[in-house]
């Protein structure tokens, strides 16, 4: 059986003349999955270099300040090539009049970030542009695992993430209500392991979060009836950990 909710990475090709940014945008890329860049530049003209020689991705970050040739012209030839697919085009910006944020976005842009931004929300929104509502959903459920992941102090390494990832998204993405057997034994399919094995990482993820007794453990515990020093279930960390990301997803 093929991996149901496996994330599709988006392709990107990011452009600004600073080299710090080029820099920070390359070491944030090596730490998730979701967007791969395929390039950065730092001029118009290797931008359009790029793009020229075949290179083709999902979607152009390009900043405002670019020189050699600046934005309105690079625009212009950016306009003039003939893609297999064309890129979503996304400007970083300052906050500038509306009157060249409108212009600008009659150009053949399709949106503009306005500084200042995280990576995070730089990389997420090249991400939603980049992709369709099914895989977005599927990102959605991975990232608010990963910031429960990081409140808990607990590895996105470890073998049970991964296991969890896709029993949240069956859990959240579908009508739910599956039993743990269900759960596991859907994961096991898609590994091509054997159950046990996803029973025995969720128990060592789920203790390694006991362990560490963060504030967030501690909540869960008492949701479910338990001290704040306690330990749920594997089943009670699936179903308080669904429901917080239906929540936030507004499901």
């Amino acid at each position: 059986m093929a991996e149901e909710y496996r994330l599709e990475p988006v392709t990107v090709l990011f452009a600004d003349g600073d080299d710090a940014q080029c820099n920070a945008i390359r070491l944030y890329a090596q730490s998730q999955d979701a967007v791969k860049v395929c390039g950065t530049a730092q001029t118009g003209q290797q931008v359009l270099e790029l793009l020229r020689n075949g290179m083709e991705p999902r979607v152009l970050v390009l900043d405002t300040l670019i020189q050699n040739p600046g934005i309105f012209s690079l625009l212009y030839q950016i306009s003039q090539l003939s893609f297999t697919y064309t890129p979503n085009i996304l400007l970083t910006s300052v906050n500038g009049t509306l009157q060249s944020s409108q212009k600008l976005l009659t150009l053949g842009v399709d949106y503009i970030i306005f500084k200042p931004y995280t990576m995070r929300e730089l990389f997420e929104t090249v991400f939603q542009w980049g992709t369709g509502p099914a895989n977005f959903d599927v990102y959605r459920v991975r990232e608010q695992l990963n910031l429960y992941l990081d409140q808990m102090q607990v590895s996105r390494g470890m073998q049970g993430v991964s296991y969890l990832q896709q029993i949240l998204c069956r859990e959240v993405l579908t009508e739910g209500g599956f039993s743990n057997e269900e759960l596991c034994h859907y994961v096991a399919q898609n590994q091509h392991i054997s159950y046990s094995a996803v029973i025995s990482a969720l128990r060592r993820l789920n203790d390694a979060m006991a362990r560490g007794n963060s504030a967030f453990y501690q909540k869960m515990c008492t949701v479910n009836g338990k001290a704040d020093s306690g330990r749920v279930s594997e089943r009670e960390l699936i179903c308080t950990l669904a429901e917080r990301i239906r929540h936030a997803m507004h499901r």
